[in-house]
C-alpha cells in the first residue's frame, strides 16, 4: 500500500534521524530539526509516495538505498 504526505508521522514517531540516500551519496538529518513539509520533501518520489526502499531501523529511518548506510545499520 503506497504511503502518502499525510501517512508519514507513524514513519516518523520515535524516530530521532533520518538517512536519504539517492545515487551514490547519502545525507543524514536530525528529524527533531526538520519541519514536517522538510521531511516529507525529502522522503517522498515523484509520484508523491514514499520512496523504497524505506527501512526502519531503532532510531533510524533510512530512505533509498546506500552500501555504506547499510553496512553501517547492518554491520
Amino acid at each position: 500500500m503506497p504511503v502518502g504526505p499525510d501517512d508519514l508521522a507513524p514513519w516518523f514517531r520515535g524516530r530521532k534521524r533520518l538517512l536519504v540516500a539517492k545515487g551514490k551519496k547519502c545525507e543524514e538529518f536530525e528529524l527533531s530539526k526538520l519541519k514536517v513539509d522538510e521531511r516529507a520533501a525529502k522522503v517522498l518520489g515523484p509520484s508523491g509516495k514514499l520512496r523504497a526502499p524505506t527501512l526502519l531501523v531503532g532510531d533510524t529511518v533510512l530512505v533509498g538505498f546506500h552500501d555504506d548506510a547499510y553496512r553501517e545499520l547492518f554491520g
